[in-house]
């Protein structure tokens, strides 16, 4: 017979050492993996959010300049409202002022609409993007019902606590990333430079923009003309209107970029 030498047996599996060395070499590939990916993850969504800044900022730009269809005042009003203005500057001055809290500020938000139905009274469209499982026939699903429109791409500017239920339900829909402006007047020093309010939305010398130049013939102090701005971009990173309802702008953080502006009477 041959003896056997059971010294060079040997169990199968991996020892407690070997277990030890193949995590450490795992923890190490994975700090490295983390080390490469999440910088460049973020600097990847930082160069999207910037590609996007000067779309915004324009979009922004040409919808506190422009009056859409229904929001121009009577002929007889002597002062404008909120969706009611007797001027494109009656409309900027007036949206910049909804930025003394994040809960009133603008948003600026885009999403497909379906355009074939029915707009609402602030121009909101329904989101293209949803089933249309509701059409049924005896109580059952038509088939083919459960289809999925692609609709046209809107972009939304709207303060957000004026958000009416359809633009609510675009918002749960929107494509891209989500702003919030915080607008500022730049006020001019003695020495011909530019500080900005501490106040957002508040513009000095006047509440409404019927005293933004003065009329008075005697008034020394008269001023006006051009209303200059700083309007800083926030990405919200959730959507949802109920989550800034309390928020104050320093909670908000820091800016993701900003913009100086300035509207003409």
């Amino acid at each position: 017979m041959i003896a056997r030498d059971k010294t060079n047996r040997r169990c199968g599996g991996f020892t407690l050492t070997e277990t030890l060395i193949a995590l450490g070499v795992v923890g190490i590939l994975l700090a490295l993996f983390l080390t490469v990916f999440v910088p460049a993850r973020s600097m990847v969504r930082d160069a999207l959010i910037c590609q996007e800044a000067d779309r915004v900022a324009s979009t922004l730009k040409a919808e506190l300049t422009t009056l859409r269809a229904g929001e121009s005042a009577p002929p007889d009003a002597k002062t404008s409202t909120i969706g009611q203005y007797i001027s494109p500057f009656d409309k900027a001055f007036l949206l910049m002022s909804c930025s003394r809290t994040p809960n009133t500020a603008l948003i600026i938000f885009s999403y497909r609409a379906d355009t074939d139905a029915q707009a609402s009274s602030r121009g909101g469209y329904y989101p293209a993007m949803q089933s249309n499982s509701k059409k049924k026939k005896g109580g059952k699903k038509v088939p083919g019902a459960d289809t999925f429109r692609l609709g046209q791409m809107v972009t939304v500017v709207c303060p957000l606590n004026k958000l009416d239920s359809r633009l609510k339900e675009a918002l749960r829909y929107s494509q891209g990333p989500v702003f919030m402006v915080r607008m500022s007047e730049l006020r001019e020093n003695a020495d011909g430079s530019y500080s900005v309010s501490n106040s957002p939305g508040t513009i000095a010398r006047a509440n409404k923009p019927e005293k933004f130049v003065s009329s008075e013939k005697e008034d020394k102090n008269a001023w006006g003309g051009v209303l200059m701005t700083r309007a800083d971009f926030f990405v919200l990173p959730t959507p949802d209107p109920a989550r800034y309802k309390h928020k104050t702008w320093k909670q908000m953080g820091r800016p993701t970029f900003s913009v100086n502006m300035s509207f003409h009477r």
